[in-house]
């Protein structure tokens, strides 16, 4: 400034708030929130400066982060002001949020105080004249900054330092600023420096703060610094692409192809752009590892598509896949994108089967049946197949639940199979498409088991339906007449033996005849009724309501009944000041319900404050606790009807009573007088309060085993229940629930369902019939929910029965020696066994070698054969002996159970006699041939012998005759 001078002074706000504790999750305003200086008012002060402040507080409003707020003020230099620099201070005031969460956020505020730099005298003086800038969120770029020296001395030696005020815009040069030496400048000329800067990723795009200092010698020689110049550059948004239309014609273990486009979403044009296609879970695998896009130009789309894989062992399903671009950018740096992400879904191996044809003769609330051809496609047999159908429709069910499954076993390729299952489709279904799963499993030639799963669409027949039209009347009040009507069967089906019945009338009318038959009707037959009906002296007149059902025979020949039609005919009368033209409602015993009236105002002109006041003539009915209630109707225009509503509490004892009421109205008058009309009576009859029954359908119920218990459900009405569940209740030690509530679902009145339960009973009960009892819990018309009494069924229990039976095969042994004993066994419990290991006992004179037996698994009926080896003694008798079989096994919920010994009798024989071998005889003979051989040959050498002795003895001395004798004697010692 210069002395004497007026002039605007201007001060440049920069806020620079950050955001300290956050992350890159952090929504874009709850940034901006606690960066935002609000409500900013700037104060411009005198100071020690030899100024005058004209101007006084100035408002700017709200500040955001980054950017630069300008306030002016009017100021007079005194006329003798010295020349320097003058502090003078600025006093700054606003409101800020310090934190933010997702339930709140504060509100803080803050006075700061600055001191600006005021220079009075002829010093240099600059202004920002242009600031150019080609920037780019997560790149490097240059910023131009033009200024002028607007001083009137010419500068030696400048030098101009750019700083920025903001850590995500980085400036090359230390202390996140930039130097740029000028050197001679003189007056009014203008110069541009350059300067590098990076704006980071993730920044935002917005206006960031810069500084500049210019530095430089006067013309005094002295070294001189200016104060900052403020400007702001503002970022393009960072390089981004997009990937869409993302597809693939991709198989669990096939090769396929994913295809997709790839968008430059800009901000710049890219040059040698490839896609690469990244999976890290190998679900897909590619082929190929890039493909080459070429130059994008902003908004620019290129198709790419890349070969690829899926492993057999990849389940099917959507695939979230990725995908990421390199490119060059404008500066030929080679740059990488962000995650590209889209999804492509994988198809199931193909189809090994095939829906040949779907039969059903399902119609809405009846059972029937639906009938599945199958065909196996497949190259080879298959073993052991099995078909599950299921419903994931609550309201179509198949068997007792939401599937059912049959057993196919050996079906070779080429065959075609039926498959069958029981159905049903509730009332609340409707006639529409129902989508059934079909799941083939079975074994491979590998021996693993496999499935394939086919969808099938079953449109069960539209519910039986009636229609009750044309209804009219002759009534009157105290007389007889007739109500007439018209019943029309909208099909789908033929019905037989239709008949209308009243099922209720009111209080006032008595139905002379309850039942009109119609006959066998046809769809869209009609078929007209006519039913005579008294009308009591103390009825009013007016609408009154008739609730009439069709009761019919299926083509199934089950008797049904239709839900109620509610019929209105006219009584007449005499012309009264209040008409009560209709009374509904929903009373039941035991429960709150509503009186609903719609009276007619018949006076000639309009009433002002009227209340409608409905009274109990009995205990039976009672009104917000007490015997009366009233409502505020208000303007009541002539022949305008108004409908009150009553909450009304019916006793226990109340169902099937006709209970009185009455109502009145009260108004006032031309005068302003209260008046009350005549008593309006009518009639209320509580519906019985609801009730069930069970009763037992089926059991498979033993001694010692766990069965199955299958019960009906039965809601005896008189109204619609939803949410039933039923609860097995006992305190019997030998009866052990497996489980004890089951769910039913919604029940309309009269309305059965089934539900199964396991129970065991244990070794220690008795058969025979047993009681059971059970307690039904539903929800009523107002939602409440309730709990019936017990209710008991007989249920049935069979006597305990041997786990297997046996039966001999080969039970012979021999006296002294040992045998194999053949036995065949059965499975007897009813139920898959498995780990059956037999052993054998046996007392003196049999003994068991080998006693043990063993089979993997039993079916239910299923035999086989086991055996063991027996030993006799020798000395057994010939008779049968006690051989002791038990089993060891486990059941289906895996417990072990030990069975009581099975005794097998076992026949000992004796050995067959010993006859001679024919070789015997003929050796017997050569042995006596050969022994009479000998004989005779030793006879003949003793005869010789002793004819040779006798030779030689003549002539021979007595010694010859003494050895005679010796030799004699050796012969007969001999002999």
């Amino acid at each position: 400034m210069s002395p004497g001078e007026r002039t605007q002074f201007v001060v440049k706000l920069s806020n620079g708030g950050v955001v300290e504790e956050g992350g890159l999750d952090v929504p874009a305003d709850a940034e901006r929130a606690v960066t935002t200086a609000r409500n900013v008012r700037v104060k411009l002060r005198e100071g020690d400066a030899p100024i005058e402040v004209r101007t006084g507080t100035t408002p700017l409003g709200d500040v955001t982060s980054g950017s630069v707020a300008e306030a002016g003020f009017e100021i007079d230099v005194e006329e003798d002001a010295d020349p320097g620099v003058y502090e003078v201070p600025v006093t700054v005031r606003y409101a800020y949020t310090q934190s933010i969460t997702e339930d709140d956020r504060d509100v803080d505020y803050e006075t700061e105080k600055f001191y600006v730099h005021l220079v009075v005298g002829e010093n240099a003086r600059f202004e920002v004249v242009d600031v150019d800038d080609d920037l780019q969120v997560g790149e490097t770029g240059t910023i131009e900054l033009t200024l002028e020296n607007t001083g009137e001395e010419d500068l030696t030696d400048a030098a101009v330092t750019v700083r920025s005020l903001n850590g995500d815009l980085q400036l090359a040069g230390r202390g996140n600023a930039s130097t740029r030496y000028v050197g001679d400048w003189d007056e009014g000329e203008e110069r541009t420096i350059e300067v590098d800067a990076t704006g980071v990723n993730g920044t935002a795009r917005q206006r960031y703060a810069l500084t500049a200092t210019v530095r430089y010698t006067d013309e005094y020689g002295d070294q001189q610094r200016s104060l900052p110049y403020f400007s702001g550059v503002r970022l393009d948004d960072e390089q981004t692409f997009s990937v869409d239309d993302v597809r693939g014609s991709l198989r669990v273990g096939e090769d396929g192809r994913v295809r997709g486009t790839i968008t430059n979403e800009g901000p710049n044009d890219v040059s040698e752009a490839v896609v690469r296609l990244v999976d890290g879970d190998g679900d897909v695998i590619a082929q190929r590892s890039t493909f080459v896009l070429g130059d994008l130009e902003e908004d620019e789309s290129e198709d790419f598509s890349f070969p690829v894989r899926v492993p057999e062992s990849v389940k099917p399903g959507e695939r979230r896949l990725s995908f990421v671009v390199e490119y060059l950018n404008r500066d030929g740096d080679s740059r990488r994108s962000d995650r590209l992400f889209d999804s492509v879904r994988i198809r199931d191996e193909r189809d090994q089967f095939a829906v040949r044809d779907v039969d059903t003769d399902l119609q809405v609330g009846e059972s029937g049946t639906v009938s599945v051809t199958l065909a196996n496609l497949r190259a080879r047999d298959a073993t052991d197949a099995t078909v599950t159908v299921s419903s994931s429709n609550a309201d179509l069910t198949l068997g007792a639940g939401g599937n059912a499954t049959r057993y196919v076993g050996d079906w070779n390729r080429g065959d075609e199979r039926t498959i069958t299952v029981d159905a049903s489709v509730s009332e609340r279904g409707g006639p529409r498409a129902y989508p059934l799963t079909v799941t083939v499993s079975y074994t491979d030639r590998d021996g693993d088991t496999r499935q394939s799963t086919l969808t099938v669409a079953v449109l069960p027949d539209s519910e039986q339906a009636f229609a009750v039209r044309d209804v009219s009347g002759t009534l009157r009040v105290g007389d007889e007449g007739r109500v007439n009507g018209t019943v029309v069967n909208l099909g789908p089906r033929n019905v037989s033996t239709a008949v209308v019945r009243v099922t209720e009338a009111g209080d006032t009318l008595r139905p002379r005849e309850t039942e009109f038959v119609l006959g066998d009707l046809e769809p869209d037959d009609d078929a007209d009724f006519s039913l005579p009906v008294s009308v009591l002296d103390t009825a009013q007149p007016g609408e009154k309501r008739v609730t009439v059902v069709v009761e019919y025979v299926t083509v199934n020949g089950d008797r049904r009944t239709t839900d109620p039609f509610s019929v209105v005919v006219d009584v007449a009368s005499e012309t009264d000041d209040f008409s009560l033209r209709a009374v509904r409602t929903d009373l039941q015993a035991d429960d709150t319900g509503t009186v609903l009236l719609v009276l007619e105002n018949r006076r000639n002109r309009t009433l002002t404050d009227a209340t409608v006041s409905l009274v109990s003539e009995s205990g039976a009915l009672s009104l917000t606790g007490g015997r009366n209630d009233t409502r505020f109707v208000g303007t009541w225009e002539s022949g305008e009807t108004r409908s009150v509503r009553y909450r009304v509490d019916a006793g226990t004892e109340s169902a099937g009573q006709a209970v009185a009421l009455r109502a009145s109205v009260s108004y006032e008058d031309a005068e302003g007088q209260r008046r009350q009309s005549d008593a309006l009576p009518f009639g209320a009859t509580p519906a019985a309060k609801q009730a069930f029954s069970v009763a037992t359908v089926e059991s498979t119920l033993r001694v010692g085993e766990e069965g199955r218990v299958r019960t009906r459900v039965t809601n005896r009405g008189p109204r619609n229940v939803t949410l039933v569940g039923v609860e097995l209740v006992t305190d019997t030690g030998n009866v052990n629930p497996i489980e004890t509530e089951a769910a039913v679902g919604d029940l309309a009145a009269g309305a059965s369902a089934e539900f199964t339960l396991p129970v065991e009973i244990s070794e220690s009960g008795d058969a025979g019939v047993r009681q059971f009892t059970y307690r039904v819990t539903y929800t009523d018309d107002d939602g409440d929910r309730r709990t019936t009494d017990s209710l008991v069924a007989d249920v049935s229990i069979a006597p305990a029965r041997d786990p297997f039976l046996v039966d001999p095969v080969s039970v012979n042994v021999t006296a002294g020696g040992s045998a194999d004993v053949v036995l065949e066994i059965t499975n007897n419990r009813g139920v898959r066994v498995t780990n059956v290991r037999a052993k054998a006992f046996a007392d003196s004179p049999l003994s068991v070698d080998d006693s043990q037996a063993f089979v993997s698994a039993l079916e239910p009926n299923e035999s086989t054969r086991i055996e063991f080896t027996v030993s006799a003694d020798g000395d057994a008798a010939t008779k049968a002996y006690p051989v002791s079989v038990d089993f060891l096994y486990t059941t289906p919920d895996g417990d072990d159970l030990l069975s009581k010994p099975v005794n097998v009798g076992v026949q000992v024989e004796r050995p067959p006699s010993q006859g001679l071998p024919w070789w015997v005889v003929p050796l017997l003979v050569l042995i006596a041939l050969a022994v009479l051989a000998y004989l005779g040959y030793r006879w003949w050498r003793r005869r010789e012998e002793t004819e040779n002795d006798e030779a030689e003895a003549a002539g021979e001395t007595e010694s010859a005759e003494v050895s005679d004798a010796d030799t004699e004697e050796s012969f007969e010692g001999t002999g």
